[in-house]
Formats: structure tokens, sequence, C-alpha cells
């Protein structure tokens, strides 16, 4: 396993490499202890699917786009490293693949900090349409145009997201939340009047609706990356839940002694090991990944205990 966690860390180009301490933290007596609550929510029970989505991993994908030794991937892994099992899977099927999320008590560490904190966080995956060559857009789109059906697709997918997210909370009885923007920002690119129009049409009444319908055991909902804004009035306004709070920025507003009991929800890419490009990476997944073990811990090649649950 010592060996393992080395050559995962040498197959990223230098500087989109996870943080070295992660190295340590493989190594130590209390990992297995961890890697153990680690587990992979979905609403289909097709193994051999999710097994490949979560295993057939690029290290970075940014706007499909690698930043990883190919080759080595594909020698040390046993598959095509310059793809990753969600577009072998819409190569294969000309079919979204099954959504995801895998959920892991992980330690945090600002960089420049040596001091450790423990917290919840949920990795969840939204649609991608940030580059014409992204599976997601390909079947969305017809001739750059979003077809009728498309946006109850993106829809369904993003309620998908938000009960893994909540049965998670309930099942570990975390009755506050910090969510992000799933979807949204560089993600919602192409979307028709991009980010904005996203998040008006397709995130804000998904989300809200999700929660209002099945988050009643939740006291408190925060969101990560807003301030007093028109977001977080138009989420509060939306919510039968009154207590719904500014998040906050990853890493720095999650490690505060009123964060312990937050299970706070990543926004990850359908491609990528968790936290992505890491430190060369200014997604929210990059944040997390550059301040946490969530690379190795999602993992299932560095993480054999993972688990699967369906919702």
């Amino acid at each position: 396993m010592t060996s393992l966690i080395n050559e995962l860390h040498a197959i990223y180009l230098q500087r989109y490499a996870p943080p070295n301490w992660i190295i340590n933290f493989f190594e130590s007596h209390e990992y297995i202890k961890y890697a153990k609550n680690v587990v992979c929510y979905s609403t289909k029970n097709n193994k051999a699917e999710i097994y490949k989505l979560i295993t057939h991993r690029q290290p970075v994908n940014i706007s499909m786009h690698a930043y990883y030794d190919t080759i080595k991937m594909a020698q040390i892994f046993g598959f095509d490293g310059s793809i990753s099992g969600y577009t072998e899977l819409f190569n294969n099927t000309q079919k979204m693949p099954p959504n995801l999320g895998i959920y892991c008590y992980t330690p945090v560490i600002i960089p420049d900090s040596k001091t450790i904190y423990y917290r919840h966080v949920f990795n969840s995956i939204g649609i991608a349409l940030d580059d014409r060559n992204q599976p997601d857009y390909k079947f969305l789109f017809d001739k750059d145009e979003l077809k009728p059906s498309s946006k109850e697709i993106i829809s369904n997918r993003l309620e998908e997201s938000y009960m893994y997210l909540l049965a998670c909370a309930e099942q570990n009885n975390l009755s506050k939340i910090a969510i992000c923007h799933l979807g949204g920002g560089a993600f919602s690119r192409l979307y028709p009047g991009g980010s904005l129009d996203y998040l008006n049409d397709i995130w804000l009444p998904t989300v809200t609706r999700t929660i209002n319908n099945h988050g009643g055991f939740l006291n408190e909902i925060r969101l990560l990356g807003a301030n007093n804004d028109t977001a977080l009035q138009d989420l509060k306004s939306k919510l039968i839940l009154s207590n719904v709070v500014f998040g906050g920025r990853v890493p720095f507003d999650i490690v505060g002694e009123d964060s312990k009991d937050i299970l706070f929800q990543n926004a990850w890419d359908p491609h990528s090991i968790a936290g992505n490009g890491n430190s060369s990476d200014n997604s929210l997944d990059g944040f997390f990944g550059r301040s946490t073990a969530i690379s190795v811990l999602t993992f299932p090649q560095t993480n054999p205990y993972l688990s699967h649950q369906t919702i």
C-alpha cells in the first residue's frame, strides 16, 4: 500500500498533486479507521457500472484536459488512463452514466498550518457543461441547442445528488449541511444564459424543493461561497427552514468549532479523483483537495474499504 500512494502521487504533474501530508496520513495506523467510514451513494445497484465510475478516475481533468502521466496511470491502475470511466460508459451506451456521490470523514489541514481538523465531506457530482466534448453536453444538446427534455433531466440529476446528501446527513445524525451551487460556475458555462440562468432555472427550484420535501430533520443550512448577497437571499426566500446562513469559503471557514457537526458538500468532477487539480485548481473541488484527504479516501485503489449504498 505504501508504494501505491507514492505511485499515485507521482502520476500527477507536480503542481496538480494532492498535498504531501496525505502520504504520511495514508501510511499511518489511523488511516484504516477513516477509510472504513467512506460510503458511495447511488440510485442504481448496477455494481459493474458504479465500480467503473469510481475506479476509472483520471487524477486531473480540467475542461477535458489531463494534467498527469496518462501512460503511468494505465500501467499502474490497469485501464486506459487517457479517458475516465464516465466517458467510457457514455461512449459505450450513448446515455448518461449513473449519478453517484461519496461521503468521507477527512482530516483537514489549512496550507501553511500544522493543526489537524476533521470534517464531514460529501462529494457530489453535478452536470458538466463547461466543454462541448463533455459527455453531458453531447447527450443534452443537439447542434448547440438544449434538447426539449434536457432541463427535466438536469433537474432530476440534481435532485438525486441532493437526496444522497440528505440521506447521508440523516444517517450520520448531522442536522446541519453546507451546500454549494452544484453544477454552477464554470460547469454551467454552456448552459443557455450561462451560470446565472442555470442557478435560477435549475439549481434554486430543484434544491429548495428537495430540501423542503426531505430535509425536515435539518436545523441549519449554510451556502458555501456566498455572503449576504442575492444568491443567499434567494435561497432563504424559498426554503421552509429559516436558519439559512452564509457558509464562507473552503478551507478557512470550515475549521471553526461550530463546523464539527456539519456535512460539507464538495462539487466533484465526473471524471477526476476527488480534489481534481488541487493547488492548481481554483474550483471548490480544488480547494477541498488541497486541504483534505478526499483524494485517497474516495478512490477505491487506495481505499479498498469503500462501501456502496443505494437510495
